[in-house]
């Protein structure tokens, strides 16, 4: 496993909810450890993830908007 984030810091990064990235965790669409109730997810799964879905992080200075957890399910199948 490489570099590990919190979820909550990889939902900000990525303009989503933290329950969407614990879902993707207990899904098995993101490599990640439950550490007390938050997950570490492993930094390059995130990256793949996103990549294949067509997004990557936003770049410095780029206003993000967050997505629910039903409508990130929505865009990011």
């Amino acid at each position: 496993m490489s570099e590990r984030l919190s979820s909550p810091k990889a939902a900000r990064l990525y303009g989503v909810t933290n329950d969407y990235i614990a879902r993707l965790c207990r899904n098995g669409k993101l490599e990640g450890v439950l550490e007390g109730r938050t997950w570490m997810v492993d930094q390059k799964s995130l990256v793949e993830f996103f990549a294949r879905q067509g997004k990557g992080p936003p770049r410095e200075g780029e206003r993000v908007e967050l997505l629910t957890s039903r409508e990130a399910a929505r865009v990011y199948r």
